[in-house]
C-alpha cells in the first residue's frame, strides 16, 4: 500500500531490504537515487520548475497538462513510490481546483507546499498552505477585509478547521468560524511574485475570542508582524488540539491501511 502498485525491481527490493527496512527505505525518500525520473520531468515538463513570474506569462492549458503528466509520470516511474502516494494524500487533503480558480499558481502550490513537505512534518505543511496564493485565492482569504466594521470573508477560516486540521465534530462552532476570519483578515499575497504579503490595514485588530482562548484588542500602530502574529496563534491552536491528530491520522491511516482503520 505504500507504493502505486506490484513492480518487479521494488518487489526485489522489498525481498532484499525485509518488511521493516523497505519501508525505512521509502519513508526516508529523500535520498532515493531518481535522477532518471527527474530528467524526464525536467526535459518534458519544463514549466513545473518555472518561477510564479514566469508561470504568470505561460499558456495555462500547458501548465496544466504538464502538472498532470508528471503526477502520472511520476507514480509510474518514480523511485519514490511512497513519496508519490503522500504526494496524491496531501493533493486531496489540500484541495485546490485549478481551471477558473488559481490556474498557474496552483503548480507552485503543488511544488512548494505538497512536494516539499509530503514525506516532512503536517504543521510544516499546514503553515506552508496557509501562505500559498493558490489556497488564499481559492477560498476567497486573499481579499478578506475586516477594517471599517467590513464583515470578513469566512471560506478559509471555515475550510481550515473542517477539511485541514480538527474536522467534522472537531469541537468547534460557527462563531469560532466567524472569529478565525477575523484574526486571518490581512493574510494576501503580491500577485506579481507571489510573495505572501500581509496588508496591515485591512486587519481587524478589535478584541476576538476563538476556541475559547481571548485575543484582546491590539493599538491600531500596531506593526503588521503584531498583527499577522494572531493568525500564527490560532493555526498554532489548531494544530496542538488532539483532535487534529487524531483527524490526520485516522485519515491517513485509511488511505494506507483500511477504508475503516481499527480504533486502535
Amino acid at each position: 500500500r505504500i507504493t502505486m502498485g506490484l513492480e518487479p525491481v521494488e518487489i526485489a527490493l522489498a525481498r532484499q531490504l525485509g518488511y521493516a527496512g523497505y519501508l525505512e527505505y521509502q519513508l526516508n525518500g529523500i535520498f532515493i537515487e531518481d535522477s532518471a525520473t527527474d530528467a524526464v520531468i525536467a526535459s518534458r515538463m519544463p514549466l513545473l520548475s518555472q518561477s510564479y513570474a514566469q508561470l504568470r506569462v505561460a499558456d495555462g492549458n500547458e501548465i496544466y497538462n504538464q502538472l498532470a503528466d508528471a503526477a502520472l509520470y511520476r507514480a509510474a516511474f518514480s523511485r519514490k513510490q511512497l513519496l508519490e502516494r503522500m504526494v496524491e494524500f496531501w493533493t486531496d487533503h489540500f484541495n485546490i481546483r485549478y481551471f477558473d480558480d488559481v490556474q498557474y499558481r496552483k503548480a507552485i502550490d503543488d511544488r512548494t507546499v505538497i512536494r516539499q513537505h509530503a514525506l516532512g512534518k503536517f504543521p510544516d505543511m499546514l503553515r506552508a498552505s496557509a501562505h500559498s496564493p493558490a489556497m488564499l485565492l481559492y477560498l476567497n482569504q486573499n481579499t478578506s477585509r475586516g477594517d471599517n466594521g467590513r464583515t470578513p470573508n469566512q471560506n478559509y477560516a471555515r475550510e481550515i478547521m473542517e477539511l485541514h486540521t480538527v474536522g467534522v465534530g472537531g469541537g468547534y462552532l460557527q462563531n469560532d468560524v466567524a472569529q478565525l476570519s477575523r484574526i486571518l483578515t490581512g493574510w494576501s499575497f503580491n500577485n506579481t511574485t507571489g510573495d505572501f504579503l500581509f496588508q496591515r490595514t485591512w486587519h481587524d485588530f478589535t478584541a476576538k475570542t476563538f476556541l475559547e482562548e481571548a485575543f484582546p484588542a491590539m493599538p491600531a500602530n500596531s506593526t503588521a508582524a503584531q498583527f499577522k502574529a494572531e493568525g500564527d496563534r490560532a493555526i498554532t491552536m489548531l494544530l496542538n488540539r488532539p483532535q487534529t491528530a487524531k483527524y490526520i491520522a485516522t485519515k491517513m491511516a485509511a488511505w494506507l491501511l483500511s477504508y475503516t482503520p481499527p480504533q486502535a
